[in-house]
């Protein structure tokens, strides 16, 4: 789902926020109907304008993510089981998104989620700059051990392209970075 921002709106500079939900396995939809979404809804299932947007100054995505989680269908290709499986996936529709919508491809954007999310956000932004590094368009020089292997699911990551969006920043909170050292803290 994508909101618009409901506030000062250019259509050249309105940050575009993707809100990944997570879990693993949490949808999307509670960070849009329970928290930063535009609308709340209500134990009598109502909708009422949500006071604590993020959508006031930024236009949200809110993405199913891994494919399977919430109302996702995992399709032939079946469930991620690896991240980069998953981050290989969510990058491809991020392509396919923004291939359909060429109007928002020059508009920052950026990667924010929770708890689980604290892996699928940095993995994300790791697996942009690799794509920008193999289509000539690096912004930071990656160190060969920084390199992605091809995932087998998705065939050769060349036929994704370079990013069709302008990644410009990431946000975690209360990031699940490291479950097994932070479980066992608790």
């Amino acid at each position: 789902m994508l909101y618009e921002a409901q506030e000062g709106t250019d259509a050249e500079s309105t940050p575009i926020v993707l809100w990944l939900q997570g879990g693993p396995g949490a949808s999307a939809l509670l960070g849009n109907m329970y928290e930063l979404g535009p609308y709340l809804l209500t134990e009598d299932l109502a909708l009422r304008e949500n006071p604590a947007t993020w959508n006031n100054r930024f236009a949200m995505l809110f993405v199913e993510q891994p494919v399977g989680t919430g109302f996702s269908e995992p399709g032939s290709g079946g469930l991620a089981r690896t991240m980069l499986e998953s981050t290989t996936g969510l990058y491809a529709g991020l392509q396919a998104f923004f291939a359909a919508h060429p109007a928002l491809q020059r508009r920052p954007f950026f990667v924010a989620g929770e708890s689980y999310a604290g892996k699928f956000v940095p993995s994300l932004g790791h697996f942009v700059l690799q794509m920008e590094a193999r289509h000539g368009r690096a912004r930071v020089e990656l160190a060969a051990a920084d390199a992605l292997p091809v995932p087998e699911a998705a065939g050769a990551l060349g036929a994704l392209g370079a990013p069709l969006f302008r990644l410009v920043g990431l946000a975690i909170g209360n990031g699940l970075t490291d479950p097994h050292t932070q479980v066992g803290g608790h």
